[in-house]
């Protein structure tokens, strides 16, 4: 999807019936314990990509477990957001953006591995699963899940959306980099000869 969808035209098309059972769920999900919805999610995306678990965990086990909690709580920061803005999702898209962006610094030097947009991926997965099992089991219906799914998508639309900038904007540093450095490069040689022939004469 492009951009343009993001910013004063999107709407997740979701009924205040489905508004209601999201929030309902969340709710029942949040009472579990403050970052459970989110640590069971990141757990599940363990088990759905090797990288993901490799990446969240990696360092010490006190170190992993500290970047989990952290991650958990942003992100269950992000959903009560987005829960109290259903009817205005536009109010979220730049902290999601925010956060996608911020994992373009996530490269293979600092982890066993770089952070690819195919890990967002994982993650919709992992919490698309996990959203069955929120809420009484009355409120598990067809409607409850239709409504979560749209806004799994969404979050992770959007969060790709920022990955994805963030990666163009990291390439075109790299190659301004590369066009300063050659130009600077090409200019000290030029200067070197000249230096050279006057020294000759």
């Amino acid at each position: 999807m492009t951009s343009s969808r993001s910013y004063g035209t999107y709407s997740l098309q979701l009924t205040l019936a489905q508004m209601n059972l999201v929030r309902k769920t969340w709710a029942h999900a949040r009472n579990q314990g403050a970052l459970e919805p989110a640590m069971s999610i990141f757990r599940n995306s363990f088990f759905k990509n090797a990288e993901v678990r490799s990446l969240m965990m990696n360092g010490s086990k006190n170190v992993g477990y500290e970047r989990l909690k952290k991650h958990a709580k942003y992100f269950t920061e992000i959903m009560d957001n987005l829960m109290s803005n259903l009817e205005d999702v536009e109010t979220v898209i730049s902290d999601l953006k925010a956060i996608g962006k911020a994992h373009v610094v996530v490269t293979r030097d600092q982890y066993n591995c770089s952070f690819r947009g195919a890990h967002l991926d994982h993650m919709a997965a992992a919490m698309i699963e996990r959203t069955l099992e929120w809420g009484e089991r009355k409120d598990r219906i067809e409607t409850t899940q239709t409504a979560w799914t749209k806004i799994v998508l969404f979050v992770v639309e959007q969060m790709k959306e920022g990955f994805n900038e963030g990666m163009r904007q990291e390439r075109r540093a790299r190659q301004l980099q590369v066009l300063t450095t050659f130009a600077i490069s090409k200019k000290y040689k030029k200067k070197t000869n000249w230096a050279l022939i006057l020294c000759c004469h």
